[in-house]
């Protein structure tokens, strides 16, 4: 917004020096008019911005020259800059931009006719298919009783991501009945005792089958994380990392 607004102001027919300590800033500029295939500019963050700025240059017959200057150097002016981009993230007032008055054809995104999406549009739609796949994970009936954990933040997900990326160095054979092991692990679907009255009723007919491990509780997918048979083990693992 810094260079656009620059721009904006400045004289027609003239030659315009701006210093900057963004690197990024200097390669989307140069990319912006360098790079003539429409698809890879739709890839450029703010690429709506850089359009502007290309149709003002172009529009107002300016040559513009980006100089990169040393961040975080003492440079008064560069830190009178950093002030006031600070200042503007802050402030509420907000400009505008209407995609009509480009003089060159741009297709935009709208998300639930609210906003617009001016970003690259695949990475973007990651963000509500995560949402999407994550909610339709904590309302599956196979973890109903993991489901509170999960809406209050009780799991590591972080340890969790560890224990899924562990590899040890077997045979891809082997390896795939780990991470077998491991997706039905987390996801509740061992074949403990639940699931065998659930599935094979008729071959389960005890109502209760207790966990082979403790013998203290009824042996199901949920029992299993916590079991004190079952510590050892768990501890054993966690030592790793």
């Amino acid at each position: 917004m810094a260079i656009l607004t620059a721009l904006i102001v400045s004289p027609d027919n003239c030659r315009v020096n701006i210093f900057t300590d963004s690197q990024t800033c200097i390669q989307n500029f140069h990319k912006i008019f360098n790079t003539y295939r429409y698809r890879k500019l739709l890839k450029v963050k703010n690429y709506h911005l850089w359009f502007i700025i290309k149709d003002l240059i172009i529009r107002k017959n300016l040559t513009v020259d980006l100089i990169k200057v040393k961040g975080h150097s003492n440079d008064p002016h560069n830190d009178r800059a950093d002030e006031l981009a600070k200042a503007s993230a802050k402030a509420t007032a907000l400009i505008a931009i209407n995609t009509r008055s480009f003089s060159h054809s741009v297709v935009t995104a709208k998300w639930a006719d609210k906003f617009t999406i001016f970003q690259d549009f695949r990475k973007w739609m990651q963000i509500p298919l995560n949402v999407s796949l994550y909610n339709t994970y904590i309302n599956n009936d196979s973890i109903y009783n993991l489901a509170p954990a999960i809406k209050e933040s009780r799991i590591n997900w972080s340890l969790t991501h560890k224990l899924f990326k562990r590899t040890p160095h077997l045979r891809h054979d082997k390896l795939t009945r780990i991470f077998s092991y491991r997706i039905k692990n987390i996801n509740h679907s061992l074949p403990h005792g639940d699931l065998k009255h659930k599935h094979y009723p008729k071959l389960y007919t005890d109502p209760n089958t207790w966990c082979p491990l403790c013998n203290l509780y009824e042996d199901t997918n949920c029992h299993r994380s916590i079991c004190t048979g079952f510590n050892s083990e768990i501890i054993s693992i966690l030592r790793k990392f």
